[in-house]
Parts: structure tokens; C-alpha cells; sequence
């Protein structure tokens, strides 16, 4: 018998080691070229880790991701749904989200290894391969403007390699039979293991399917790279002992010393950055100096200076003495302006540094000794979201922040009336009246105690709100923390310590939009621990709309009467990431946060509720990276619920909305929107308070409007929705005692 045996290979693959999460990859600019046409295949080969989440592989178009960009391909496997499930699906603009799919099993096992390929075919259809095994196909909407790819997966996979197929080659071998039967031998790559864990986190499920029963063999070959070929981009190496500078204001001088990056560039240190050119002039520079006064009395060992105007990327060294030298300025040049770039300096023996863009080797330079290197300087037209230095050793010192011991004088007004919510699953129609409050710009934090202690700075500029009345609503604006959760920002997080009250039915944390929350402003994020059902409810409650699917999912990590700590913190892609307690709780996000002005707390933690004018405290509009809020607080002894609204000015959208239910024991998280009312809410990630237990909750902002949410210092779940650039308020309402609210931005 004569068999056939069709395979393919790929013809200068593109190829990516050990690739750091999450990755943004301009297929445009590589030689995969535009758009997910036939032939063409992208291949994943990593490894699902001990307690996988979820992670996501998206396909877009030119722009941001899910604002100005559609996504004509969504890949989400959800471990932690029930049943598990594999969601597929696109994204346009004004149109939102399609009908997902989810059939086909679920292939994914934990701890286990996998190669995942999709593979353009005719007619706008993708193939999905998992394991060497088809899976599914997925036809929709036009692939030909796809020019970029997006993989993400907070503490789920590890990418061991990312290879880009630009022209697969089918070939035809024919197989004959012969007395004897040989093992065949089995050539594919051989993933590199990777140490570093992805940092990042992902959206979570909003949907259940039920899922059909299949089962899948797991590739049992081990798999070896056998081409000679020289891949065309170079391998993006781990970074051990990094320091991560996030979003660092333009014109911006690190000094490397002070970070403990050291002195001098000398192998296998290297620097990345990560972002985009402006429109603002036509040039931006990167310079490396020696000590001394930057362009004055230090020496420029390495000056970058891509100019648009001439289409050419200068390359010079300066000296007080000599000035200027000779410039360099022959290898193209790979910046657009608005398109997002990854910029390397690796460092090379002989003082030579090796410059890559987009993982693809563009010039090497080599001139001064690079051993006096102490300095960073970045200006002119460009935005960073990262700066990344990595050296070849572990930091052994820190440097602690400039503070002073003075406290702020706050007050708080409290509200004359409060509607109670109910523990169904229509979310609260709380309405709060916004108190006056005054504060100076805090320096100081209080642990949640009855008697005022200081601990360590939880963040430079940090502004705490100490014993808030509940219900609370706090104005971002006012306090100075801003408004929105914005992608290209310093990181913002929220944190809140408390303590659920002894008998807590809930309590509701929502951050919103200006105006007044559940009345005219949405609930972008609605949190809300249920005591009596043990879940954390996330929500969403948009004006017009309602409430949204509510995600209960994560556990419950509170206590009545035990203190807590709840983070709020940046994820991506407009998600909230919560920890409880330092622990990492769940995800959630739903829509654009870049409007979010306000949060409410309210429920079991005091019996007043407490409004928060961000804006007055000096905190600024916006829910935006580095931003977060700590909350430390006490469900009460008794408590039903307590919420947090944090929303826009007056009475507007609620664009987070935080609410412990004790009775239902869930953690809701919603929004409110004027026009179209409660969102869906969720609540997934379980129900962490307990009444009486001082608790420490914290908000922080991610990138894309994510909330991340953390109580007792971890982990709790995400929220993603609205865009919160104009949140300036917070309400905490409910049974909860609050001993000391810390904005820090």
C-alpha cells in the first residue's frame, strides 16, 4: 500500500524565545507582512502552568486594541470557568463584542505542555490546531488588515518559543510500506524553559457553556529543532534581576546608580523600551552619560536620535571638552509615528552596544569607554509605557522614597441618607450625597488599628484617608489621584484596609464616572464580598443599561471581623486585577476606564457612608497606572453588605462599583451608566471578607481601564469596562469600619 502524507514547513521563520508576557508584536513590520492571509501561521509552543487563570491571543488591526483597533480573532481558553471552555470571538469598534463560540472540549491540561497553531486558509477562515490535532475553525469578518498580535497570560502559560510563519510550503512524501516497522523520528522545536513567570493578568470569564465531552491525547514526542536556518529575528532573553520603570514622564533622567542597575554597560546588561513616537516634534533622543550634569558637564557615551524629517536615526557621542563627534547614521529607519516599537540596547564586549527594534537587529555602535555609564535621558517626541533595565545580578539595595511625618487633616461630611441595596441579583440603586471633604496632600498611612500607627510608604505621593465614615464616596479629581485607567500612564492602584463587621451580609465597593453613582453615573466596577452566599460580586451598572452579568467566581477571601487589605491594580485591556490580603484574588474588566472620577465604598464596614472627592485631596481625575487605593477596613458584626463606588464628578456614571454581599457571600463588581443603568455584574473570584475581620483592600489601575483588586494583600480578581480617565469620586458605604483609606498615585 502507497500512502501520501501532505506536511507543511516554513520558509524563513520568524521566531521568538522565551517571550516575555505581555507581548505586542507589529506583524507589519516584520517579514510576515500584513494581514492573516492563506499560508500564513502563527505557532505557540509553551507549557500551562500550576494554576492556570486564563490567557488570551488576539489578532488586530492598526491602533489600540479594543478602542480604535478592531480584533478580528480572540483566542481565550477559561480554566476556571464551569465547565471550562475555549472562547473565540472578534471585536469592532461600535460594535463590541460577536456571538462567542465555545465547542470543541478542552484541550488544555495544567502543567502540562502544548503547541498551539492557527493557520490562514481561505475565505477570512483560521484553523486552530492544538497539540498537532485540529480543533476548531473560525470564520467571521475580513483578515486581510490584521497588523498585529497580542499574547497575554498572568501567571497561566509560559511561552517557550512564538514562531511567525510567513509562506508555509506544502510538500507530498510517499510513503511505501517494508517488512519491518521503524520508529519514526519525530523533528520539531525544542521549547526553552523559561524562569520568568508572566506578570500580567487577563480578563475574566463572563460567560458558562456547556461543554462537550471529548478527550485529547497529549503529544507524547519530545520535540527538536532540526533547521540550520538562521531564524530572522533575534531571541528576546529573560531578564532575572530587571527594574521595571512604568510610564516614566517625558523628558525623563533615571539615574542608573540610585536603581541598582550600577555603574557601566558592560555585558549582559541591556535596556529595553517600550513605546511609541509622538507627533509632538520631529525627533526623540535616548542618551546614555557618564556622571555629571546632563549636555553640560557629563559625557554623552551613546546618543540616539531618530528624526523624522529625514528619515535617518543618528547615532553620536559628546564631550564637555570635544563636543560633538562624528555621526552615524547609515540602517534605515523602523519608527512610524503612533505605531508601538520595542527598543533594545544590549550590551557587547568591547564597549560595543547592539541596538534592536521590534527583536530585529538594526545597528551596532561602538565608540567610548562604557564604563563611567550612570545616567538615562529620554525626550522630545515619544511616550513610554516601560523602561526596562536588566542587569546580571540581584538588587541589593533600595531607595526608599522622600517623606515627611506630617499628617493630613481630613474631613468628612456625612450624607443625611442612604438607600440599602438588596441581595438579589438586581444590583443596589444606592444613592449617596457627596460630603465636603478638605485634606492636605498625606504623606503618612494608618494600619487598620484602633490605635494610629505608621507603616512603610505603600507608594511615593501616597494620599491615605484615614477612619472614613461609611458610606464613603471619594473624588479621584479632587484628591489629585486623576481620572482614568489609561494604558500609556503611571501605574495607578487602590488600596483599602478593613475589617468586615461580625455580622456582615455585604459590603460594595464601586468606581465610576462623575456624577452621582447608580443614578447618573455608571458603575464601571462594582466589587462587593457577600458574607451570607461567601462570593465577591464584580459587576458593571451602566446609566440606561442596568446591571451587567455579575462574576462571582475566585473564592471568598474575607472574614467578619478580621482586617483585610483589597488592592485594586493595573492589568490590561481596561481589566481591574484584585488582591486580598497580598494574594491575588481574580480579574475583571468589561468596559473603558478612562473616564472613572470617583469610588464608593458602603455596606458592612461602618454604618455612615463616606464620600471622597479625589479631586479636593489632591488625588486628580482618572483611575490610571500607577494609581491604586488602599482600603484598611472591619465588616461590621453584623453587616448585610458594604459597597465602593468610584465614579465621575456629580452625579454620573458609576464606572467601579465594589460590593460585598455577607448574605450571599459574593464580591460584586459592576458599573452604572446615565442612560443605561446597571451593567452586568460579577461576581466570580469567591467572597474573601469576614464580618469583624479588619481587612486590607486595594484598587489598583492597570493598563487598558483594568482595575486590579487585591484583599489581605493578594491577589482577588480584575475589572475591565468603561474608560476612567474622568473618575474623580469614591463613595464606601455599608457595614464597614474603616480605620484608613491610602491613595496612591
Amino acid at each position: 500500500m502507497v500512502t501520501t502524507i501532505e506536511t507543511a514547513t516554513c520558509n524563513n521563520p520568524i521566531i521568538y524565545n522565551n517571550l516575555n508576557l505581555p507581548a505586542t508584536i507589529n506583524l507589519a513590520q516584520l517579514a510576515f507582512g500584513r494581514g492573516f492571509l492563506p499560508n500564513k501561521s502563527i505557532e505557540i509552543n509553551g507549557v500551562i502552568l500550576a494554576r492556570p487563570n486564563e490567557f488570551r491571543v488576539n489578532l488586530f488591526e492598526d491602533g489600540v486594541m479594543q478602542q480604535t483597533a478592531d480584533v478580528p480573532f480572540h483566542f481565550k481558553p477559561l480554566f476556571r470557568s464551569n465547565p471550562t471552555l475555549v472562547v473565540r470571538n472578534n471585536w469592532i469598534r461600535n460594535g463590541g463584542w460577536g456571538p462567542q463560540e465555545t465547542f470543541g472540549g478542552f484541550p488544555f491540561k495544567t502543567n502540562q505542555p502544548f503547541i498551539l497553531e492557527f493557520v490562514a486558509a481561505e475565505k477570512n477562515t483560521i484553523i486552530i490546531n492544538i497539540n498537532n490535532q485540529r480543533f476548531a475553525t473560525f470564520s467571521r469578518v475580513d483578515l486581510s488588515r490584521i497588523s498585529q498580535l497580542y499574547v497575554i497570560g498572568m501567571n497561566t502559560i509560559r511561552v517557550n518559543t512564538l514562531t511567525l510563519c510567513p509562506n508555509q510550503v506544502i510538500t507530498t512524501t510517499t510513503v511505501r510500506p517494508t517488512t519491518t516497522t521503524e520508529k519514526p523520528t519525530t523533528t520539531t522545536e525544542q521549547p526553552t524553559t523559561a524562569m520568568e513567570e508572566p506578570t500580567t493578568t487577563t480578563e475574566e470569564p463572563t460567560t458558562t457553556t456547556a461543554e462537550p465531552k471529548t478527550t485529547t491525547e497529549e503529544p507524547t514526542t519530545t520535540t527538536e529543532l532540526t533547521t540550520t536556518e538562521e531564524p530572522t529575528t533575534t531571541s528576546l532573553p529573560t531578564c532575572p534581576y530587571s527594574i521595571v520603570i512604568a510610564y516614566p514622564e517625558i523628558p525623563a533622567t533615571i539615574d542608573l546608580l540610585k536603581l541598582g542597575f550600577g555603574e557601566g554597560f558592560a555585558p549582559p546588561k541591556r535596556i529595553r523600551f517600550v513605546g511609541f513616537p509622538t507627533n509632538t516634534t520631529d525627533r526623540f533622543t535616548i542618551n546614555l552619560y557618564s556622571d555629571g550634569v546632563p549636555d553640560k558637564t557629563a559625557t554623552t557615551l551613546f546618543h540616539f536620535n531618530p528624526r523624522f524629517n529625514d528619515k535617518q536615526v543618528i547615532r553620536n557621542t559628546w564631550s564637555p571638552i570635544t563636543g560633538w563627534e562624528e555621526e552615524e547614521h547609515y540602517g534605515g529607519f523602523p519608527f512610524k509615528i503612533g505605531e508601538p516599537f520595542v527598543l533594545e540596547f544590549i550590551a557587547a564586549p568591547e564597549n560595543t552596544i547592539i541596538v534592536n527594534v521590534d527583536s530585529q537587529p538594526f545597528v551596532n555602535f561602538s565608540r567610548d569607554d562604557l564604563s563611567k555609564l550612570s545616567t538615562l535621558g529620554v525626550s522630545s517626541a515619544i511616550e513610554l509605557s516601560s523602561v526596562v533595565l536588566c542587569h546580571d545580578k540581584p538588587i541589593t539595595s533600595t531607595i526608599e522614597p522622600t517623606t515627611t511625618t506630617e499628617e493630613q487633616a481630613t474631613t468628612t461630611e456625612e450624607p443625611t441618607t442612604i438607600e440599602e441595596p438588596t441581595t438579589t441579583t438586581e444590583e443596589p440603586t444606592t444613592t449617596t450625597e457627596e460630603p465636603t471633604t478638605t485634606t492636605s496632600k498625606p504623606t503618612t498611612t494608618i494600619l487598620p488599628t484602633t490605635t494610629t500607627t505608621k507603616p512603610p510608604q505603600y507608594c511615593p505621593g501616597q494620599i491615605v484617608l484615614n477612619n472614613l465614615k461609611i458610606p464613603a464616596t471619594l473624588d479621584f479629581v479632587k484628591l489629585g489621584f486623576g481620572t482614568g485607567f489609561h494604558f500609556f500612564s503611571p501605574k495607578k492602584r487602590i488600596i483599602i484596609f478593613g475589617t468586615p463587621l461580625a455580622q456582615p451580609t455585604a459590603f460594595n465597593i464601586n468606581i465610576g464616572e462623575p456624577g452621582k453613582l447608580l443614578v447618573n453615573a455608571s458603575v464601571l466596577f462594582h466589587f462587593s464580598p457577600r458574607f451570607n452566599e461567601n462570593k465577591v460580586i464584580r459587576n458593571t451598572w451602566i446609566v440606561g443599561k442596568g446591571w451587567g452579568r455579575a462574576e462571582d467566581h475566585g473564592g471568598f477571601p474575607f472574614k467578619v471581623g478580621e482586617p483585610f487589605v483589597l488592592e485594586l491594580y493595573d492589568g490590561t485591556d481596561n481589566y481591574i486585577d484584585m488582591k486580598v490580603n497580598n494574594k491575588y484574588f481574580e480579574t475583571f474588566g468589561r468596559y473603558n476606564l478612562k473616564k472613572v472620577s470617583q469610588m464608593e465604598i458602603e455596606g458592612g464596614i461602618l454604618k455612615t457612608p463616606a464620600v471622597i472627592d479625589f479631586v479636593k485631596l489632591g488625588f486628580g481625575t482618572g483611575f490610571n497606572p500607577p494609581k491604586r487605593i488602599i482600603i484598611f477596613g472591619t465588616p461590621l458584626a453584623q453587616p448585610n453588605y458594604f459597597n465602593i463606588h468610584i465614579a465621575e464628578p456629580a452625579n454620573a456614571n458609576v464606572l467601579f462599583h465594589f460590593s460585598a454581599r455577607f448574605g450571599e457571600r459574593q464580591v460584586i463588581r459592576n458599573t452604572r451608566m446615565i442612560g443605561l443603568g446597571w451593567g452586568r455584574g460579577e461576581i466570580h473570584g469567591g467572597f474573601p471578607f469576614k464580618a469583624g475581620e479588619p481587612f486590607v483592600l486595594e484598587f489598583v489601575a492597570g493598563p487598558r481601564v483594568i482595575i486590579h483588586i487585591n484583599v489581605n494583600n493578594k491577589y482577588f480578581t480584575s475589572f475591565q469596562r468603561y474608560i476612567t480617565y474622568r473618575v474623580s469620586q469614591m463613595v464606601i458605604e455599608g457595614g464597614i469600619q474603616l480605620s484608613s483609606v491610602i491613595l496612591c498615585k
